[in-house]
């Protein structure tokens, strides 16, 4: 993706900036073509730049085209971000868990569940 590799070339303190908010888009791309471990990065990055009330040691980023209801979403993410909130006296645990239509870039907030 060219946003990737031109965001690679930016200095530090713009890349963690509000001028660098947000991820390379995926909508409009072809399914076929996403770099699936570069997304979840960069999602990841974006989380410990932007959302300082997260414990950036604790988070984890995953995407999946399979979803354990359905066998194979037809150009659906699912992403899940799971880890503690700063909060005293002690950090909280969460989980969110999303489908994304890569064709409309259009988001649905799904239940978590009980996964660990």
């Amino acid at each position: 993706m060219q946003a990737e590799t031109m965001e690679k070339d930016l200095p530090v303190n713009v890349r963690s900036s509000t001028l660098n908010y947000g991820i390379p888009p995926l909508s409009g791309v072809n399914f076929s073509d996403i770099e699936w471990q570069d997304v979840e990065q960069n999602i990841k990055q974006a989380i410990i730049d932007f959302e300082p009330r997260l414990e950036s040691k604790t988070l984890q980023v995953i995407v999946n085209t399979v979803d354990d209801d359905d066998d194979a979403l037809h150009n659906k993410l699912i992403i899940e971000v799971k880890g503690y909130l700063k909060l005293n006296p002690y950090p909280k645990e969460f989980l969110l868990r999303t489908s994304m239509d890569v064709e409309t870039g259009l988001f649905d907030l799904l239940d978590g569940g009980n996964r660990s």
